[in-house]
């Protein structure tokens, strides 16, 4: 039986990911979170999964804590509502050989610390993967997973924000990496073997549902990124749908400019605009 400890399991995404191993009856599950509370409205949730769950309140600046868990399982999986948490999780884990996955969103600062364990882990014989969410994460892995099947020059991934925000319950951590992530966007393309960076390098995409083709502009992923270093691909890149004209030329903008002054004043207004607009 192979024991999945998951970080900020009470979160959107950790209570996925918690149901979707459980399905599985080779893992059991560790749902680790700050409440207990939550903890207990989550198992509650998930229904009868015998002793093949259970909970543990934990706080990640107690670093005893969290080397008890790691003592524990055999792989961990950060989803937390801070990126910078990945980072943090990941160092213990490979300080006791335990395997790490995180859902954490793209940033360059992220991967400068990860990559500073890539040693570390070929010695231990420790896996550390990270960006394995939806966006980022699943570009590649579809491109990747059709070049195993049939030769590929160009592959173009276009993605989407099409989402209900008012309805969603997202930490204030969570939005604040949100407002990180598009401070830190590249808009950078790879096109017959070379970079090309440019916001005016759009493309058009069709999504189901939706009549008619949205304009999506770059937005390179570390993912898409290393894709290209490996030759699977002449030219590639993600592009995003935008919000909406007044999310993207007003709040975006004014967000970027009040971020530079007071972080948390600029959060409340991106999520103000996202839930009214």
């Amino acid at each position: 039986m192979i024991r999945i400890a998951v970080f900020g399991a009470t979160g959107q995404t950790g209570r996925l990911i918690c149901r979707l191993l459980l399905e599985d009856q080779n893992f059991e599950v560790l749902a680790c979170a700050r409440t207990a509370e939550k903890l207990s409205q989550l198992q509650v949730s998930l229904g009868d999964t015998g002793a093949r769950l259970t909970t543990r309140a934990v706080d990640l600046h107690r670093t005893a804590d969290v080397d008890k868990i790691l003592d524990e399982a055999d792989l961990i999986v950060g989803a937390t509502s801070q990126w910078r948490d990945g980072m943090a999780l990941a160092a213990r884990a490979v300080g006791s050989s335990t395997h790490y996955c995180g859902i954490y969103l793209s940033n360059p600062e992220k991967w400068d610390q990860l990559r500073e364990l890539h040693s570390i882990c070929l010695d231990r014989g420790v896996m550390v993967v990270d960006d394995c969410g939806t966006h980022p994460g699943l570009p590649a892995a579809m491109i990747r997973w059709i070049a195993l099947r049939t030769p590929l020059h160009s592959a173009w991934v276009g993605g989407k924000f099409d989402l209900e925000w008012n309805r969603l319950g997202l930490a204030a951590e969570t939005v604040t990496d949100f407002v990180s992530e598009i401070e830190s966007t590249d808009p950078s393309i790879f096109v017959e073997g070379h970079w090309k960076r440019g916001y005016h390098h759009t493309r058009q995409f069709e999504f189901q549902g939706r009549q008619g083709h949205e304009t999506c502009t770059p937005m390179l992923m570390e993912e898409m990124r290393e894709l290209a270093q490996t030759g699977t691909v002449a030219s590639t890149g993600f592009f995003i749908a935008g919000f909406g004209p007044f999310i993207d030329y007003a709040i975006i903008p004014l967000s970027m400019l009040l971020s530079k002054i007071n972080r948390q004043a600029s959060r409340n207004l991106l999520w103000w605009g996202l839930q009214r607009y």
